[in-house]
């Protein structure tokens, strides 16, 4: 089926709702999680349905302003209420994850959800859990699909949805800098912009909050963190669970630390490892053809796009990093 044809039998799926529509994003949730989410919620409540967003974990304070995001639900602060949600739940829409795993304390909810199931995703490999699967990798941005979607529906766009959309494609795209930008992308975020959001103090919002200790972090890691490997074309930096209590780290507060990786010439490769309570945190960018979403999966449980992914360990840092090094070597030489 192809997604035109898709996306209208999910609007006539969502239509005849008459019940509670959730929403779920990935755990972690980043700019295209948060802002793909609460856009659709603000475009469903628009046809009057009854829409709850449900995140997995609590969201970075970069994004607080965004609007609707008082109500989003909380899993972690209200577990108790997750259950009721989803059992009087008609329809879910799982956006910007294609596999419930990346939903963290809500897999198992999302595994034994009675309901229809809707995924809006543009990662890919996705897994089949869903009855409606509206993907496509070709997309920079979750926020993308949910525009070009309103426009299937016409369904018309406001500010409030504008501001979200625009924040989801504004943070997925790098600032509109990745090579997965396409027409597209300009012609949306030209039409968002028309509803008289503010893309500059969105951008500034974003990029430009940085506490004090988010910079003085940042320029431990640049001055003492930074490693160069395989003849300049690897960049690797660390985190530790010491920095986290030096610099009293929040949510949101290392995003953004692995791009800085590319900004050195030759880099092709840029890795950030994030050593948290229980595992090491992974992140991975790379330049042109390099795809370190296959990286990240044959060697750190990981996944997602060609030139951004993540994975996971749950060896000592020490040793992920060592292990890292040796994976890398035959990698890289491949390209």
């Amino acid at each position: 089926m192809n997604l035109h044809s898709l996306s209208e039998n999910l609007y006539e799926r969502i239509k005849a709702c008459s019940g509670k529509i959730l929403i779920t994003i990935h755990q972690n949730p980043d700019g295209d999680a948060i802002g793909s989410g609460l856009g659709l919620q603000h475009l469903l409540m628009k046809e009057g349905k009854n829409v709850v967003l449900i995140s997995p974990n609590s969201i970075a304070d970069y994004l607080n302003w965004l609007p609707g995001i008082a109500d989003v639900v909380n899993y972690e602060l209200e577990p108790e209420r997750i259950s009721e949600h989803f059992a009087n739940a008609e329809l879910l829409m799982c956006l910007d994850f294609n596999d419930p795993k990346r939903a963290g304390g809500l897999e198992n909810e999302i595994r034994k959800f009675k309901g229809d199931i809707a995924v809006i995703d543009h990662h890919q490999n996705p897994s089949h859990f869903a009855k409606y699967l509206y993907s496509d990798t070709s997309s920079p941005a979750t926020a993308q699909l949910v525009y070009r979607l309103s426009q299937d529906w016409r369904i018309e766009l406001n500010v409030n949805v504008a501001k979200c959309l625009y924040t989801g494609i504004l943070t997925d795209t790098g600032s509109f800098k990745f090579s997965s930008v396409n027409k597209e992308t300009h012609l949306v975020a030209a039409h968002l912009v028309s509803f008289g959001i503010n893309h500059d103090e969105i951008h500034a919002r974003i990029y430009d909050a940085f506490s004090e200790n988010r910079l003085r972090l940042f320029g431990l890691c640049f001055y003492n963190r930074l490693e160069i490997i395989e003849n300049g074309r690897v960049a690797l930096m660390y985190v530790t669970q010491k920095d986290h209590h030096e610099f009293d780290i929040q949510k949101g507060d290392t995003e953004g630390l692995v791009n800085f990786n590319l900004s050195i010439t030759g880099v092709e490769v840029g890795v950030l490892f994030i050593e948290e309570e229980k595992m090491i945190k992974i992140s991975f960018r790379s330049k042109g053809d390099i795809p370190v979403n296959e990286f990240a999966k044959e060697n750190f449980d990981g996944g997602g796009h060609i030139n951004a992914a993540g994975g996971r360990s749950y060896k000592p840092l020490t040793s992920t990093i060592e292990h890292f090094k040796k994976c890398i070597k035959p990698f890289i030489q491949q390209y």
